[in-house]
């Protein structure tokens, strides 16, 4: 609610009750109201500086998709998912 006060665009979207990642997005887009939407995760993987690659093709286009070919995650995030994935292999496969 604290954003709502410095930006009167901003609207808060929720749900009565937790229904999880994909509905959020879901009911973020049904409520958009313009004609350009542009979301992105918050775990830091989109550079914001990078939009103006989007806009540029905007109108040729009906829908831009983008995704980093090089992950910028933490070591410890890469740590933690490789062992994840192989204490997972060495269970299941």
């Amino acid at each position: 609610h604290e954003l709502q006060k410095f930006d009167h665009n901003i609207r808060l979207i929720s749900h009565k009750t937790n229904r999880g990642y994909g509905a959020a997005v879901k009911t973020g887009l049904k409520a958009c109201k313009m004609d350009w939407i542009f979301f992105t995760d918050s775990d830091g993987q989109f550079h914001y500086d990078e939009l103006h690659k989007f806009v540029n093709v905007c109108d040729k286009a009906d829908l831009i998709i983008g995704y980093r070919r090089k992950r910028m995650d933490p070591f410890h995030r890469i740590f933690v998912a490789q062992v994840l994935l192989k204490v997972w292999n060495f269970l299941f496969f």
